[in-house]
């Protein structure tokens, strides 16, 4: 799944700021670029059949996602700050960790230009 993310954190798909991988969902924060751009189910689509190919190869799991997807569009920086707060210590919410640094399947790829 972190492959994935890797592989699509890409100029020409999205740009990935974070994500949070929890053992029941994902979050992430992420802006679309030239090939989806305005598209997020698209985006969406692609990214769970490609995992969803992955892991069934990998490890046997033949039903890896839910069918629909919750969206959240940022309308300010405000929110931002707020969002990403939520995204990364979701862990730490659930008791996991102490501090989102320490949980291995958060990533921060790059600093939000705002």
């Amino acid at each position: 799944m972190q492959r994935e993310l890797e592989f699509r954190n890409n100029v020409d798909t999205a740009a990935i700021y974070c994500y949070t991988l929890m053992p029941n969902h994902l979050h992430m924060i992420v802006s679309l670029q030239k090939a989806y751009e305005g598209n997020l189910p698209k985006w969406v689509s692609a990214f769970k059949s490609f995992t969803s190919k992955t892991v069934k190869k990998e490890f046997g799991i033949e039903r890896l996602w839910q069918t629909n997807f919750y969206e959240h569009v940022v309308r300010n920086d405000e929110s931002l700050d707020e969002i990403i707060d939520y995204v990364l210590n979701n862990p730490v919410r659930k008791g996991i960790v102490g501090r989102w640094e320490e949980y291995p399947y958060s990533r921060v790829f790059r600093e939000l230009i705002r």
